[in-house]
């Protein structure tokens, strides 16, 4: 799926919503080339837009949760499958352990199939009897019937690569109450690859004490990142986390306050 031109985006729009189309625009402003750089978000964030009548596209955090709520809800009402309780957890959780990848630096966007189903009957022993069995039809229902799809050779990966960072941002979401400041700064604000991921996960936090700590935390690890993610919050926090931009020490950094930078992409 390749980028589209503004152009096209607005064409696009303009048909898909042809009532509302224009305050979609109005709305999406600036942002309009970050959330639609691809047909798939472009169908996605007029799904939404229409669904929602307009309301409540404040972030990409928000616009996922959403998507992925009529996805599964009504897009999918016809598929009858058990499997369906369970597809928000299976996702969440692959997409959690592509991102851990094998070490703290890289990332997977794409795994073998074997290693899918491993990881998902980890997931569900001592939740389903004969978990094994479960997997090997739950996975093929997610790859027939949602955002799941096979890739080359025998692998499987997320349609794409920002709703496996959504799903991850869900599961991060579900941690943040048990991670300590330390752990939460040494093994994921330390990291450059889960910096998408935090941000849209702050997209979706609602208690303003967590939102802010994990700001303030980001700051003390990098001043860009720390902004980025200031950027990310929920809007009801921006005056807070702008007010913790404005009140920094603008002298120079200490030494020895750099990010790991990489992020390699593990296909």
């Amino acid at each position: 799926m390749q980028p589209l031109t503004e152009l096209q985006m607005k064409n696009f729009i303009s048909a898909y919503l042809p009532s509302q189309g224009r305050e979609m625009l109005r709305q999406l402003s600036h942002r309009l080339q970050e959330l639609g750089q691809t047909p798939l978000l472009l169908w996605m964030l007029c799904s939404v837009f229409n669904e929602s009548q307009g309301q409540g596209l404040t972030n990409l955090g928000s616009v996922f949760q959403r998507f992925t709520e009529i996805y599964d809800i009504k897009l999918k009402q016809d598929v009858a499958t058990e499997s369906r309780k369970w597809w928000p957890r299976l996702l969440q959780e692959l997409a959690w352990r592509m991102t851990c990848g094998d070490n703290p630096i890289e990332i997977k966007v794409a795994v073998e199939m074997r290693e899918a189903k491993a990881v998902l009957v980890e997931f569900l022993r001592d939740k389903v009897p004969y978990p094994e069995n479960c997997v090997a039809e739950w996975l093929e229902d997610l790859l027939n019937h949602h955002l799941l799809q096979r890739g080359v050779g025998n692998k499987i990966e997320f349609r794409h690569q920002l709703i496996q960072e959504y799903y991850t941002a869900e599961r991060l979401l579900q941690y943040l109450p048990e991670l300590s400041s330390a752990t939460l700064k040494r093994d994921y604000l330390n990291y450059v690859k889960w910096t998408e991921p935090l941000a849209l996960m702050l997209n979706l936090v609602t208690q303003e004490s967590r939102v802010l700590n994990v700001v303030k935390l980001a700051l003390t690890v990098d001043w860009k990142l720390g902004s980025r993610l200031a950027g990310s919050v929920n809007p009801q926090f921006q005056h807070q986390t702008v007010c913790l931009i404005n009140n920094l020490d603008a002298s120079p950094r200490p030494l020895g306050m750099t990010r790991v930078s990489q992020c390699v992409l593990n296909q």
